[in-house]
């Protein structure tokens, strides 16, 4: 149904009328004047006539009178347009009204637009996601419009079925050969000539496609007794040049084309095969391997390692979408941008294309925690595909003269680098970039109408079967050659790392507190250059709490700086061994003139911003940012907060109120020992437990309390299991507990955890006997303008600056939030607005926390009183408050560094 309407273009052909389309409609601000030649120029980057989709200028009839769609494409897309600097938001009100008037139910779109020539808001009404960016953006964005030609958007950069359900197929065939005990290294070698194999079979690398299916389905015996040699005998063959093989060998083998490239060259054991085995065999080759993409065809190598080698190696997979986060900033903008500037030359322009050409085939990229290649082979493909577009324009000016296919491309894959820990990982990565090679050549093949082939697999890729934080990467690439160094390295918490990677760290960091990642930023930062950049995807704990100072105590003697960065988000994959994790991604580079592009995600919305500097927590900054050191005491002068009480009792001593009743009836007598007992969950809530707490209890008694005394044994047995000394070392009395914080005023209890979604930290007043658990805080005798204090926004917000955060959010810290915060002089002046707040929060007693500081259920009295307060804060800081967060944050940094500053002096 599609192809009737359109063009189909590859995505270099949109990128670049994409390019022309922004300069060319730069200046354009009417919504009545010229919006029907936007749009016709605009569906042209897809290839597609808009008057045969759409209509201009849609009735839509209501009460009395009559309205006009904009843009209207019946099922798809309505477009509402304004002139440049109107408000959108209406806008999308105005369409969503439209919609709800139109009677047939196939005509609602599914997309809903609204534009102002320089600003786009797409809305997919099925998924409620929604695209907002800049119209010099869109050539990025075309992703987001991939339904105008039939297809899904994730399909540009996610997961795609077939390359997930042949992956497991072939998974379930490294299982019987392993079963079999065939042995590890032969079975991953033997897998990934089968993977070349039937991609083979179905890219025209053989000489006809079906070949190798025909080979196991007609020429092995059906009780698979001849499978094994069949398949070694056939690796012989693909490894010989057809000028050197016997003469009287017979078809099928003879036919079979000579591939090399030393991907067939080592020898494996012959493999025994079942027929069920070469059922799967047969199935899996049946498979249409054309649809296969190489760039996260490494999920095979996901999906045949057990869970345990997975979790300790750190391995993650990484869709396309974040691939292409790292590497458009790091590298493919400029290229695109510097490629733009010379395609619109008017004077030399084929010679400065060629010279450009030569430069792509020159440049060499690093990733030195390759995996099984996600990352290189997607850079390979999108830089073979600039370098199409690049061919492209060099042909509409100069006719080449003889066979042209010999000189179109000079980007190969031996310009691609990676270090890799697991060798049948790194086998994938070096076959899955000659996989990609041929599509690539394929492409070219096919928009130039004359067979491109690099078969014989003439050059190699350079990956190294290495432990990167043991080896010299300049025995793989020296560093004044590197252009590129970019990945996903491991992701190990300090804790979760095993000696060896202990041992690693120090070795690199001289610091056992830092997660595994911080070795590969700072192994990287050491060994570029500085005109090479540096791109990882890391765990968002790097850029939070106690990490960053010593981090960037390390990474500053190299001279590296932050040139782009994504702030937290949630990253989520669909292959084997799913991984569910908070990430950012961080570009380094030593030379400081870079543009600084730091990019804030917000569900599906993705906003840039460019600022002078980019903190070490990727906050936007006019200044050079200034790590927040952690203290263990207070340097503003506040009062301690104290981290809640820690039984590690494994649940013996907490009690609901159901289970509290029934322990009474059979020990009555330990009623005085019970006391209410809070963790964060039920304060933010409005839910408590009990705590059966038997500090200072004596023998005696205990003597008289014969299930009080069970209870303590089965604790005294928990903590015995325990692999921690300390814990063990608390079973000799367990009566005792951890941080045994008993308040004995009233205290104010803050929750160690709290959603990142909320302006103001919840926080509240207890009384005692109420304990609160670990996962509280608690200042004893804490003040209302303390209170006033730390629920305003100002704190908030040091918080998310400072604060570590549990996925994505936030964390409290005594140590780097609350002893570190810099507060404002006579603070003692606030206490009649923190006081307002509580009388406001007293009217709404059948109201918990969660529900007060929900930005969708705040009482509205409560919000007022709120923003009084954050005025009254904020003018203690600063006569006239701040214009927006980043002053705030960059002011309240200013005010840190001062207090640093003097408590030095005072030293």
């Amino acid at each position: 149904m599609w192809d009737n309407y359109m063009t189909r273009l590859s995505h270099l052909e949109m990128y670049t009328r994409a390019s022309k389309f922004k300069d060319e409609f730069k200046d354009s601000k009417y919504e009545k004047g010229e919006t029907q030649l936007f749009y016709r120029e605009f569906f042209n980057i897809f290839g597609i006539s808009v008057r045969s989709v759409a209509v201009f200028e849609k009735i839509v009839k209501g009460k009395g009178n009559s309205q006009f769609i904009d843009l209207f494409w019946p099922g798809v897309l309505l477009v509402e347009q304004k002139s440049a600097g109107r408000n959108l938001e209406k806008a999308l009100e105005q369409a969503y009204n439209y919609i709800i008037k139109l009677k047939k139910e196939d005509e609602k779109p599914q997309f809903v637009m609204a534009c102002d020539f320089q600003t786009f808001v797409l809305v997919d009404l099925e998924d409620n996601t929604r695209h907002e960016f800049r119209l010099e953006a869109l050539p990025e964005k075309l992703e987001y419009f991939r339904f105008m030609m039939g297809e899904e958007e994730h399909n540009l950069h996610d997961e795609d079925p077939v390359s997930i359900e042949i992956s497991e197929m072939m998974g379930k065939i490294y299982t019987k050969l392993s079963d079999t005990n065939y042995g590890e290294h032969d079975t991953k070698a033997l897998l990934t000539k089968l993977v070349y194999c039937m991609f083979a079979d179905d890219t025209m690398i053989f000489n006809r496609n079906g070949m190798f299916h025909n080979y196991l389905t007609n020429h092995t015996s059906k009780d698979a007794s001849d499978v094994g040699e069949k398949l070694v005998r056939l690796f012989e063959v693909l490894n010989r040049k057809e000028s050197d093989r016997q003469l009287n060998m017979g078809k099928p083998l003879a036919d079979f084309p000579y591939i090399d490239g030393s991907l067939f060259g080592d020898r494996i054991n012959t493999p025994t095969f079942d027929s069920t085995m070469r059922e799967m065999l047969i199935n899996a080759s049946n498979a249409d391997w054309s649809k296969v993409s190489p760039a996260i065809f490494g999920s095979l190598f996901e999906s045949v390692m057990s869970s345990e080698e997975r979790h300790d190696d750190g391995a993650h997979y990484t869709s396309e979408k974040n691939i292409l986060r790292v590497i458009n900033p790091l590298f493919m903008d400029d290229l695109k941008n510097e490629f733009d500037v010379l395609s619109k030359l008017k004077i030399g322009k084929t010679k400065k294309l060629q010279e450009f050409q030569n430069k792509l085939s020159r440049l060499k990229f690093l990733d030195p925690a390759c995996g099984s290649g996600n990352f290189l082979i997607l850079a390979y493909r999108e830089i073979r595909r600039l370098e199409m577009a690049v061919i492209r324009e060099i042909r509409k000016d100069k006719v080449l003269i003889g066979d042209a296919t010999n000189i179109l491309s000079k980007v190969d894959v031996n310009q691609f680098y990676g270090i890799e820990i697991n060798e049948y990982a790194a086998k994938i990565t070096e076959t899955s970039l000659w996989m990609m090679d041929h599509l690539m050549n394929n492409e070219l093949s096919s928009e130039y109408g004359e067979s491109y082939t690099r078969i014989p697999l003439q050059k190699k890729p350079n990956i190294c079967h290495m432990d990167a934080l043991e080896f010299d990467w300049n025995n793989l690439l020296k560093s004044s050659e590197c252009s590129y160094v970019f990945g996903n390295p491991p992701f190990i918490g300090s804790r979760k790392m095993n000696d060896s990677q202990k041992a690693q760290m120090i070795k690199i960091t001289k610091n056992r507190s830092l997660d595994y990642v911080c070795a590969w930023f700072a192994k990287a930062s050491k060994y570029v250059c500085k005109n090479t950049p540096i791109g990882f995807v890391a765990t968002n704990s790097i850029v939070q709490g106690s990490i960053v100072s010593p981090l960037w105590k390390i990474l500053s003697k190299t001279n590296v700086s932050i040139f782009y960065a994504y702030t937290t988000f949630k990253w989520v994959t669909s292959s084997k061994g799913t991984a569910n994790v908070a990430v950012i991604i961080m570009g380094l580079s030593k030379d400081n003139t870079r543009e600084r592009r730091l990019y804030h995600m917000d569900d599906n919305l993705e906003v840039e911003e460019n600022p002078p500097h980019i903190t070490e927590y990727l906050e936007a900054s006019d200044d050079k940012s200034f790590p927040v050191v952690g203290t263990s005491k207070p340097l503003n002068g506040l009062p301690n907060v104290a981290f809640g009480m820690q039984p590690i009792d494994g649940g013996n001593y907490i009690f609901t109120d159901e289970q509290k009743s029934k322990f009474l009836k059979l020990e009555p007598n330990s009623k005085k020992y019970f006391r209410p007992f809070v963790n964060a969950k039920e304060l933010i809530n409005g839910n408590s437990r009990w705590i059966l707490l038997l500090l200072n209890v004596n023998e005696d008694k205990l003597k008289s309390l014969p299930h009080v005394k069970e209870r303590m044994m089965r604790v005294k047995k928990y903590r015995l299991t325990s692999s921690r000394k300390a814990t063990q070392d608390l079973a000799v009395d367990p009566r005792d507990v951890a941080f045994p914080t008993m308040p004995k005023n009233r205290f104010l209890a803050i929750p160690g955890v709290s959603s990142e979604k909320r302006r103001y930290v919840p926080m509240m007043f207890l009384d005692p006997p109420t304990l609160v658990s670990n996962a509280c805080f608690a200042i004893d005798g804490a003040s209302i303008d303390l209170f006033t204090l730390l629920t305003s926004h100002m704190f908030m917000l040091w918080l998310r600056h400072v604060g570590g955060k549990l996925e994505t959010r936030l964390r409290f810290s005594a140590n780097n939030v609350y002893n570190t915060f810099p507060i404002p002089k006579n603070y003692t002046s606030l206490a009649k607005y923190g006081q307002i707040v509580l009388d406001v929060r007293k009217k709404y007693p059948k109201l918990t926390l969660a529900d007060m500081y929900s930005r969708d259920t705040m009482p509205k009295d409560l919000r007022i009183a709120h923003k009084k307060l954050d005025i009254a804060v904020e003018n203690l800081y600063r006569k006239g408050g701040f214009m927006n967060d980043q002053e705030r944050i960059n002011f309240m940094l200013t005010e840190y560094k001062k207090l640093i500053k003097s408590l030095k002096k005072d030293q």
